[in-house]
């Protein structure tokens, strides 16, 4: 769970297949206003390098939540695309949307 205006928390997606061989690699997020936020290799989504929590290396992406996406609580939507254009035709792989939430800060 996240925390809405948090960032810098580790965010992992995996693709289930090896993600080795991308010239692109992108996590598309759906805010709970149905806004969607692109974020690309160049803004941080890295290549997962080791096995960890289950996951393969070359089968998931990482990326750090930067400062302002998380702007709204709610259930939140993410999915990758994997690119890969030094084959012909061009690979391009779309994974399923996985939900997650962000909370707000609450004191009782």
């Amino acid at each position: 769970m996240f925390t809405k205006n948090e960032s810098g928390k580790l965010l992992r997606v995996n693709a289930s297949f090896d993600l080795s061989n991308y010239t692109e690699l992108t996590l598309t997020f759906t805010d709970p206003n149905a806004v969607e936020i692109v974020k690309t290799t160049a803004d941080g989504v890295s290549l997962g390098t080791v096995d960890v929590d289950g996951l393969k290396t070359d089968e998931y992406v990482n990326y750090l939540i930067e400062e302002g996406l998380l702007s709204a609580v709610g259930t939140w939507g993410v999915y990758l695309t994997f690119t890969n254009d030094t084959t012909n035709p061009n690979e391009v792989f779309i994974g399923q949307c996985a939900n997650f939430e962000v909370g707000s800060v609450t004191c009782n």
